[in-house]
C-alpha cells in the first residue's frame, strides 16, 4: 500500500483510539506551523521561535517517535516517517493535569487573570495514559514499516523559559508491553480481497485485522476496549474505501457506504456490535465491487466468477461451477470465453497464481502452504506453472517480488 494511504489509516487509528487529533505533513515547516499555531495558548508555548521548530524537525531521525511536553504541561507527539511528519496532539496525561494553573501562568509570564481561560484551554484536550499513547505510537510505526525494531523514542520537556531539554536519551526500544499485532500484510491482503469482491476472504482477513488491532488495549477498561474497537473499525473502513475505489466503484457509492457505517459504529454500545457492523460493511462493499466490475457480464457469468472467488482454494472443476450456475459445462465454457475473452480453466489458474504471488509477497507461509492454499496440491506442478507466468520460481519470486493485485477481470 502507498505511504499516503498508510498515513491516512494511521491517523484515523490514532484519532479513534486516543480521541486526539492527528495529521501528517510533507517536509514543509510552513505546513507544520499553520497546523500548530491555532492550537497553542500563546506563541512560545511549544517553540520560542519558528527557527527552533524548523531545527527540531530537521534533527528528527527517520522512523522516530518524539513526545514533547510544552510550557503549559501539554504533550505533543511527533512521528517521523520518511519525508513525512505526523503531528499528534496536544493532549495531557493524568500527572500533567494536576499542575497548578497559577504556577503555569507565573512561570510563563502570563497575567494571572487569565487563569480561567487557561484552565478551559487545558481541559479541552483529552487525558490519556502515557503507556497507551506509547503503544499507539508504536502501532502507527508498525503499520507503516511492518516492524519497530529500530524505532527511536525520545521524551522532551520544554521549561518555562528554556530551550527543549531531553529527559531521555535516544534509545532503540522494543515493542511495548501489549504491542499491537497489526501487520500491513493482513491489511494488504484484505484490500486485495475487497478489490476482488471476494466476500469470504475479506471477512476472514477482517476478523484478523480487527482482532489484532483490538488487542492493543484489551486488558484495560471497557471504555478503552470500546475505543480500540472503534479504532479497528476506522482502519478497516479506510482500507475498504481505498480498495473499493481502486476496484472501480464510483466515489459517491463507496463514500456513502463507509459514511453510513462510520455513524453506526459511533452509536454502537459494545465492541461485539462494532465488529458485526464492520463485517457487514465489508460484505456490502464486496457486493458493490461485484456489482460494478461484473456489470458487463450476464447473470450466469457473474455467478460463475463469484463461485470461483469463493472456492479458489478448493478443487473446483468446470462441472462444479456449471452445477452452481445451473447450466451445462459446455454451455458455461462457451459463454464464459465469449463474454470475458478468457477460457474458464485459464481464468481459474490465473487467479490462483496471482493469489499465490500475494501470499509469497506478504506472508511467511512455506511454499507448500501457499500452493495448497490456492488449490494446487502438486508442489512441483505449482512451481512449473508459477515460473511460466512470472519467470521466477516461487522461492526466487519471494526474494524479488513483482506484486500485482489478483483481479477476476482484466
Amino acid at each position: 500500500m502507498e505511504l499516503l494511504n498508510k498515513l491516512e489509516i494511521g491517523n484515523i487509528f490514532v484519532k479513534h483510539a486516543l480521541a486526539i487529533d492527528a495529521n501528517s505533513f510533507d517536509n514543509s515547516s510552513i505546513a507544520y506551523t499553520r497546523q500548530i499555531m491555532p492550537r497553542v495558548y500563546y506563541p512560545a508555548q511549544l517553540f520560542e521561535t519558528e527557527q527552533l521548530f524548523e531545527a527540531f524537525v530537521q534533527d528528527l531521525e527517520e522512523k522516530s517517535i518524539s513526545e514533547i511536553t510544552d510550557r503549559l504541561g501539554l504533550s505533543w507527539l511527533f512521528i517521523k516517517t520518511q519525508d513525512w511528519l505526523t503531528l499528534v496532539g496536544p493532549y495531557h496525561t493524568p500527572s500533567d493535569k494536576t499542575q497548578d494553573v497559577l504556577s503555569i501562568l507565573r512561570g510563563n509570564g502570563i497575567d494571572s487573570l487569565k487563569a480561567n481561560s487557561l484552565k478551559m484551554y487545558i481541559n479541552s484536550f483529552a487525558t490519556v495514559n502515557s503507556d497507551v499513547v506509547t503503544e499507539v505510537a508504536y502501532a502507527y510505526v508498525l503499520a507503516i514499516y511492518g516492524n519497530t525494531e529500530d524505532t527511536l523514542f525520545n521524551r522532551v520537556r520544554i521549561g518555562a523559559s528554556s530551550q527543549p531539554v531531553k529527559l531521555q536519551e535516544d534509545t532503540m526500544m522494543t515493542q511495548p508491553f501489549a504491542t499491537v499485532e497489526y501487520t500491513h500484510e493482513i491489511e494488504t491482503l484484505y484490500m486485495n480481497a475487497i478489490a476482488q469482491g471476494n466476500t469470504a476472504e475479506a471477512v476472514l482477513l477482517l476478523r484478523q485485522l480487527t482482532l489484532r488491532t483490538g488487542n492493543l488495549i484489551s486488558n484495560t477498561s471497557s471504555q478503552n476496549q470500546l475505543k480500540a474497537a472503534v479504532a479497528g473499525s476506522a482502519i478497516a473502513r479506510t482500507s475498504t474505501r481505498i480498495a473499493g475505489k481502486q476496484a472501480g466503484v464510483p466515489s459517491p457509492a463507496i463514500d456513502h457506504l463507509t459514511s453510513e457505517y462510520a455513524k453506526r459504529v459511533l452509536d454502537a454500545a459494545t465492541p461485539d456490535e462494532i465488529g458485526a457492523l464492520t463485517l457487514e460493511m465489508a460484505e456490502r462493499c464486496c457486493d458493490l465491487v461485484r456489482q460494478y466490475k461484473l456489470r458487463p457480464y450476464s447473470p450466469k457469468i457473474r455467478k460463475a466468477i463469484h463461485f470461483v472467488l469463493l472456492n479458489l482454494g478448493s478443487q473446483i472443476t468446470v462441472e462444479h461451477i456449471a452445477k452452481a450456475v445451473e447450466v451445462s459445462p459446455n454451455h458455461l465454457s462457451t459463454a464464459f470465453h465469449k463474454e470475458t475473452g478468457e477460457k474458464l480453466l485459464a481464468f481459474i489458474q490465473r487467479l490462483r497464481l496471482e493469489k499465490a504471488a500475494q501470499l509469497l509477497t506478504f506472508t511467511s507461509q512455506q511454499i507448500q502452504e501457499v500452493s495448497t492454499s490456492v488449490g494446487i496440491l502438486d508442489n512441483n506442478y505449482f512451481t512449473k506453472i508459477f515460473k511460466r507466468r512470472y519467470g521466477l520460481t516461487p522461492k526466487e519470486y519471494r526474494k524479488n517480488p513483482s506484486h500485482e493485485m489478483a483481479m477476476p477481470f482484466k
